[in-house]
């Protein structure tokens, strides 16, 4: 699909209140991702970073579990 330029500079804006640097999240995406495959992973990054901090929560909490007793759940 084609990507909103608007949103993807919401997603920059809100990244940037959680401790990103514009000119990081400007830069042009690896070869062979597109630019909101690199935003989503500087999302993944930041929110790793809150889990190991202990400072993430799962959504729902407790999280559901699948059918094999996995924890299902967005963590933010």
């Amino acid at each position: 699909g084609a990507i909103n330029p608007a949103g993807m500079e919401e997603r920059k804006a809100l990244l940037c209140r959680h401790g990103y640097e514009k000119s990081f999240l400007d830069q042009s995406a690896p070869k062979g991702a597109a630019a909101d495959d690199f935003l989503d992973a500087a999302a993944m990054m930041l929110i790793a970073g809150r889990i190991a901090s202990g400072e993430a929560r799962p959504h729902p909490d407790p999280p559901l579990t699948d059918r094999f007793g996995i924890p299902v759940a967005i963590w933010a």
